[in-house]
């Protein structure tokens, strides 16, 4: 019972005293270790860093192993201020490290850093001479890592300063927090599943993200969540690459985001969230400071990221919205876009990177392929455009010209890439008051698509008209449309291309020039109806083609000239381009044609006596015109002609027309056509005047194309009325003019003219009446008869003639109350003599 009692105060004892021991060993851990670790980490950080490093005060507690440094400093290269500083560094270790020969904290706590740097220019910042130490330290022999297990690991309220002395910025990242719950890479705990958060705001934009992963388990999987909230790139722009073709002036990201990484055993990374471009603008790149000329700019480009993939290439995307693009397309007075010269600027960077792809280690600089690597896809789920604007402006017009496209809207569904399906789309635009409505779906080597044009104003291309009519033409174009697109597939099976028009209107068309009162020329509605073109084969249908109410002056002027060569501009204005050789003609019809209510302004000031016609209520209607020409194409056409004060005339016809040979073929109704108004046109070859001679013609007129010329055969009843023919007065001896023919009806019965190409014409008649007709005949002193006159030239001339003299066949002749004038003096004494009354019948 002793023997126990002594050996438990002997362990007693013992335990006493090695309780003192360690309190022994706390004590002067407490009053000695910190004064040795702030001597420590003074002198060896900055022996090792080459800067003045300060602790401001270390405080360690043995007892719980908890270690605190406060204001840790490290001071610039040029003077005392802080570069970096500490605030307070906080470290909780745990008893067990002892037992696990490895670092076990509770909590690692960083308060307040603050860290200052400068940048210099041309990739140098103040702290190279730092780096530049780390870097030449010895590097330890490859060994086992070092196991550790870190909990509560905090760095709070960090500060990071960056001063760009070269584009004199100064960039600021506060409120720098990041939070890791665990870390651990010991064995028992590689599963253990860690959470760390990073969050901070850049120039004013909010960062923020979550993560929980197993970093050191073996399939390294770990969840990431990132969200950036209004990052501002403003202050960056000066970094922008001054090689690339466009400038960003300005833009603000936003991305709410999600990454997954795993290694099972393949790395996979997927990615998925929502990023957000807004406020942004590029800009033409300029030397120096000035901003450059706006090229595209657009308020938000939304991007949904569903599952992108990109170790395995693969982009799947599910919303993307574009909002208000504003996009400024210039063309010079070369005909270059500036888009065009912009990328071509890039062109020798992109050559001295295709001269480098023989090289193995360039491979991967010039992007050339790895046959190993699958090939890049795409799909997204749907994009939409909503409001963009196009700004077009065109210098190689003679008048500068600038057309916006606004409202532009655009929405298409399933795209993929390599392409799976069709996509469909559908879109909308505003130009001024026109609206254009697209809607179809498209593949890499098809595309089918309707669209419509309403109330389209055609002086939107008076710019473009200008270069080719002096004349400024208006009106409004309506149409609907369709078009087929497939690529070529071989050389047999060439590109087809489709243009359907199953309706356009070209409404109040007026050709109108500011130095002329009226319009030079009118339409009231041009309708097309069905119109094919078939750009692979040459070919244009047109089921239906409606002109209602043209209305034109055709004239010619005084010096010669017609008025539409007024209204073209010289063609050396547009050069046309080198010829490529012969090529195929297209191939056209029209399967029906009409022209209503139409009038005519017929003039022409290049005689001595100017000629004016009126063509009123003109009508044409014709069918199956074709250039094959293999079945003629039948027609008819009506017209009322006015000259003077006279009753209008009337025209009417109807028949057929061949192009292949070009015949004609008509039956033909006239009405008192007022002949007398071509009278300046035969004053060459008339030395008479024709005051009056109304026409009537009904019957057959065929006009045929032969190989030794032209055949024209015209067979009915003809008429001339209220004919009267005056000779020409003179001045010299004056001589006033005189009633030479007239009569009031001269029937032609039985008709028939022929005038073969290469034969004597020939002229038959079955019956003639002539009722109430005049006639003056003299006989000069010289014996020379006054109807030898009439002729320019006199008989003489016409018996010169090359031709062939007429074969003429006139049947019986009535003559109905007629008078001749007669006086002769020739013979001596003079003879006159007047017969009235005439009537009588003469056969040949």
């Amino acid at each position: 019972m002793k023997l126990d009692t002594r050996f438990k105060r002997a362990w007693v004892r013992r335990l006493a005293l090695a309780f003192l021991v360690l309190l022994a060993v706390w004590g002067l851990s407490w009053l000695v270790l910190p004064g040795v670790l702030k001597q420590q980490l003074e002198t060896r950080l900055t022996a090792q860093l080459g800067r003045n490093v300060s602790v401001g005060q270390v405080d360690f507690k043995p007892w719980s192993l908890e270690l605190t440094l406060q204001q840790l400093e490290v001071a610039h290269a040029t003077d005392a201020s802080a570069q970096l500083a500490i605030k307070r560094l906080y470290i909780d270790m745990e008893l067990q490290s002892l037992l696990r020969l490895a670092p076990v904290a509770d909590a690692i706590q960083v308060e307040s850093p603050q860290l200052h740097l400068r940048y210099l220019g041309n990739g140098h910042y103040d702290v190279d001479d730092v780096l530049a130490r780390l870097n030449q330290a010895p590097r330890a022999a490859p060994s086992q890592p070092l196991g550790f297990a870190l909990y509560n690991l905090a760095l709070s309220q960090g500060q990071v300063t960056l001063e760009d002395a070269a584009a004199g910025q100064v960039h600021q990242l506060t409120g720098l927090t990041i939070k890791l719950p665990f870390l651990s890479n010991l064995d028992s705990q590689r599963t253990v599943q860690v959470q760390p958060q990073l969050a901070f705001k850049l120039n004013g934009s909010q960062f923020d993200s979550a993560a929980q992963g197993t970093p050191f388990a073996a399939d390294r999987k770990t969840d990431l969540h990132v969200k950036l909230q209004n990052l501002n790139l403003s202050p960056y722009l000066a970094y922008w690459p001054a090689t690339l073709p466009l400038r960003l002036s300005s833009a603000v990201l936003d991305a709410d985001l999600k990454l997954a990484f795993a290694q099972t055993p393949h790395t996979s990374l997927r990615l998925s969230g929502q990023v957000t471009a807004s406020q942004v603008r590029l800009t033409e790149p300029r030397a120096g400071a000035a901003a450059g000329q706006q090229l595209l700019a657009f308020e938000a480009l939304d991007v949904q990221l569903d599952d992108v993939r990109p170790l395995e290439r693969k982009l799947q995307l599910g919303h993307v919205t574009w909002r208000k693009p504003q996009l400024t397309l210039q063309r010079n007075a070369h005909g270059v876009l500036n888009w065009q010269t912009l990328l071509a600027a890039t062109q020798p960077h992109q050559n001295a990177m295709q001269n480098r792809a023989g090289n193995p280690e360039d491979k991967r600089a010039t992007g050339q392929k790895d046959k190993n690597l699958p090939v890049w896809s795409m799909a997204v789920a749907q994009l939409d455009m909503q409001d963009g604007s196009v700004h077009w402006q065109d210098a190689t017009t003679p008048k500068p010209a600038q057309l916006t496209l606004q409202a532009l809207q655009f929405s298409a569904h399933q795209l993929h890439w390599p392409v799976q399906q069709a996509m469909p789309f559908e879109g909308s635009a505003q130009l001024e008051t026109a609206t254009l409505h697209l809607k179809g779906q498209a593949t890499d080597v098809a595309a089918d698509l309707t669209g419509q044009l309403t109330d389209v104003p055609l002086s939107l291309a008076q710019a473009y008209l200008a270069g080719l009519l002096t004349p400024e033409l208006k009106g409004v174009l309506n149409a609907k449309l369709g078009l087929h697109w497939q690529a070529a597939k071989s050389a047999q099976e060439p590109m087809q291309l489709t243009l359907q028009l199953p309706l356009l209107t070209l409404d109040q068309l007026v050709l109108a020039q500011k130095a002329v009162k009226g319009p030079l020329a009118s339409l009231k509605q041009l309708q097309l109806a069905q119109l094919n073109l078939d750009w692979s084969h040459k070919t244009a249908t047109l089921g239906q083609l409606r002109l209602t109410q043209p209305k034109a002056t055709l004239a010619r002027l005084a010096d010669g000239r017609f008025m539409f060569e007024d209204w073209l501009q010289p063609l050396s204005r547009h050069p046309q381009a080198a010829s490529q050789g012969p090529d195929q003609p297209w191939q056209w019809a029209v399967n029906d044609l009409r022209v209503t209510q139409g009038g005519f302004n017929v003039s022409d000031a290049a005689l001595p006596t100017p000629v004016t016609l009126t063509l009123a209520d003109v009508a044409l209607q014709g069918n199956n015109f074709s250039s094959q020409g293999r079945n003629p194409a039948r027609w008819q056409v009506s017209a009322r002609l006015h000259h003077g004060a006279t009753n209008p005339g009337y025209l009417s016809g109807r028949g057929t027309l061949g192009l292949k040979p070009l015949t004609l073929q008509a039956d033909v109704t006239a009405q008192r056509l007022p002949l007398h108004a071509l009278q300046p046109y035969l004053a060459s070859v008339l030395k008479v005047e024709v005051l009056r001679a109304d026409a009537s013609f009904k019957g057959r007129v065929n006009v045929a194309q032969q190989p030794q010329g032209w055949a024209l055969q015209l067979h009915g009843d003809t008429q001339l009325e209220e004919v009267r023919v005056d000779t020409l007065a003179r001045t010299e001896p004056y001589t006033p003019a005189e009633v030479l023919l007239s009569w009031k009806d001269l029937q032609l019965t039985g008709l028939d003219l022929s005038l073969p190409p290469a034969a004597a014409p020939r002229v038959d008649v079955a019956q003639t009446v002539l009722r109430d007709f005049y006639a003056k005949l003299s006989l000069s002193e010289t014996g020379h008869l006054n109807l030898q006159d009439v002729w320019v030239g006199g008989t003489d001339a016409d018996a010169s003639a090359p031709h062939a003299a007429p074969e003429i066949h006139v049947g019986p002749v009535s003559l109905i109350g007629g008078r001749v004038d007669f006086t002769d003096r020739f013979i001596k004494p003079n003879y006159s003599a007047r017969l009235s009354e005439l009537t009588g019948r003469l056969s040949a």
